[in-house]
């Protein structure tokens, strides 16, 4: 019984990672192949939606932020000794 609980979650963070770690076109791909199947499989699963990773559209600048292609300074917040 260990074992196959073992199997399952391995199973289950495997394709967790391959979902995750898929290009964003492939993952619509698969959705649209899985919406024929399982109609309510697009509620379930997080879009694949716009932009390049699924996250809306906002990888692009918005109020407050410089543009890419400006030079942005780099600050380090190291921890206090105790």
């Amino acid at each position: 019984m260990q074992t196959l609980i073992v199997a399952v979650l391995v199973l289950w963070a495997s394709l967790y990672a391959a979902w995750t770690l898929m290009p964003a076109p492939w993952r619509r791909a698969l959705l649209r192949r899985a919406q024929h199947h399982f109609p309510g499989l697009a509620r379930r699963v997080p879009a694949a939606e716009g932009g390049c990773g699924g996250c809306g559209g906002s990888c692009g600048p918005g109020p407050g932020k410089k543009p890419a292609g400006v030079a942005q300074p780099i600050q380090l917040h190291l921890p206090r000794r105790r």
